[in-house]
């Protein structure tokens, strides 16, 4: 079962992110392409070396974080994996499942950042 807490707080609170020891797991991120989850992504890509599976509704916008963090890293590109999904509509949540399996993924940290619980 992932982990469920929030790295973001831990990380602005001035925690240790030793005491967590994320590196090299991989994260479910909803609403990853704005605001927290966006941010949240590039910290543990960034600093924790995770694999982000980032699901959003905007792939324009899932596309534009991935190219960004491609420029300033080819590796942190191809840690961030988007799925366009809206996750407010329950069948959905089949879809991601789908992805995460079909990538062999097994998830470390879930971090429900839509305002949306899966089922």
């Amino acid at each position: 079962m992932p982990l469920a807490f929030s790295p973001l707080i831990a990380y602005n609170l001035g925690m240790k992110k030793e005491r967590f020891r994320l590196g090299g797991g991989t994260a479910l991120i909803t609403g990853a392409s704005s605001g927290i989850g966006k941010e949240l992504a590039n910290i543990l890509i960034k600093e924790y070396g995770m694999t982000v599976i980032a699901v959003a509704r905007s792939k324009e916008k899932l596309a534009s974080v991935k190219d960004a963090l491609h420029a300033e890293n080819p590796l942190f590109g191809t840690r961030f994996l988007p799925l366009c999904a809206d996750i407010s509509l329950r069948q959905n949540w089949a879809e991601v499942k789908r992805f995460v399996e079909s990538r062999g993924e097994k998830l470390t940290l879930f971090v429900s950042n839509a305002g949306v619980l899966p089922p």
